[in-house]
């Protein structure tokens, strides 16, 4: 009989804790008043949808109802509630055969549940609500021609449709130190140096062949062509112009009559009619729509690379 009631008196002490691994989502309740002579102060852990079940019991007036208006069986909600009511050491209801009768501790525990309910409820609809508001500063790094062409327009109507987002863009030729350098995203362009980075590939900036249109250049039908006209190339790059056909690939090293140490110059050179230029086909777009510029070699692909977001 000593050993029993030992046994009583320790489990009476225990903390008790309501743990159901069908759910992930918990919330704390301390409890201050301790009817089995538990710590002054107490912690419990109880699932959000537990107190759903409570409160539709509450509301639907028994088991049964509340069970069809979740749509769970009516023996999990039942369950569900005992366990509620040994957490918190009360009796929620009066049961009958066919009903349920709301006893005092409950009408304390209902308004408490519903408030915990409803902002819970409050806060998934903000967060998952596409047309909420953002709130947030952003600050991204991108490539310096990819900046001056493209990222005022696309800040311009971004800021229109996120008014309370602001921006932070900074223009420069080589991939930052996200953390380092305190930046949420960054613009990448080609294969990115560290594996670990996390990406998503949106385009690909793919170079192409262009002259003015009164260019002799302009009737070349094989890249080999190239060196017996004027080119403009630009001075920091590290390799020829490449071109591919098919499974056919060709790398010319222009004449380079002109060099420009800036892509943007050696579009304008070309615009001016100096040369044959090798330039990414979204710099030229609008100037080959315009008829400005015209393709050289347009059977022939230049180079390809990827543009990413990390």
């Amino acid at each position: 009989m000593r050993v029993i009631r030992s046994v009583e008196r320790k489990v009476m002490r225990a903390s008790i804790c309501v743990w159901d691994s069908d759910y992930s989502r918990r919330i704390l309740i301390l409890a201050s008043q301790n009817r089995l002579q538990r710590p002054k102060f107490w912690t419990i852990s109880i699932d959000i949808n537990v107190l759903r079940e409570f409160i539709a019991v509450s509301r639907q007036g028994s088991f049964a109802a509340a069970s069809r208006a979740l749509s769970v069986p009516k023996s999990t909600v039942s369950k569900r509630i005992q366990d509620l009511e040994v957490a918190l050491d009360v009796r929620l209801f009066e049961r009958s055969t066919r009903n349920v009768r709301l006893t005092a501790e409950e009408s304390v525990v209902l308004p408490r549940a519903e408030k915990i309910i409803g902002d819970a409820d409050d806060l998934v609809r903000e967060v998952t609500d596409h047309g909420a508001r953002m709130y947030c500063h952003l600050r991204i790094c991108t490539p310096e021609l990819l900046g001056q062409i493209f990222m005022g327009r696309i800040c311009a109507k971004y800021r229109k449709r996120h008014p309370d987002v602001t921006l932070d863009i900074v223009l420069m030729d080589r991939l930052p130190d996200l953390i380092g350098e305190c930046f949420d995203a960054a613009v990448a362009v080609g294969p990115l140096p560290d594996s670990a980075l996390i990406a998503r590939q949106f385009a690909e900036a793919t170079s192409i062949l262009v002259a003015a249109p009164d260019a002799q250049a302009v009737a070349m039908q094989y890249p080999t062509e190239i060196s017996d006209h004027l080119s403009i190339i630009f001075s920091r790059a590290k390799v020829g112009w490449v071109f591919h056909r098919n499974h056919e690939q060709i790398e010319v090293i222009p004449s380079g009559e002109l060099g420009l140490s800036s892509l943007v110059a050696v579009h304008e050179a070309a615009f001016g009619g100096a040369g044959l230029a090798y330039l990414r086909e979204f710099l030229v777009t609008g100037d080959r729509q315009a008829g400005r510029l015209v393709r050289v070699l347009p059977a022939w692909t230049g180079f390809s690379l990827p543009l990413s977001i990390v």
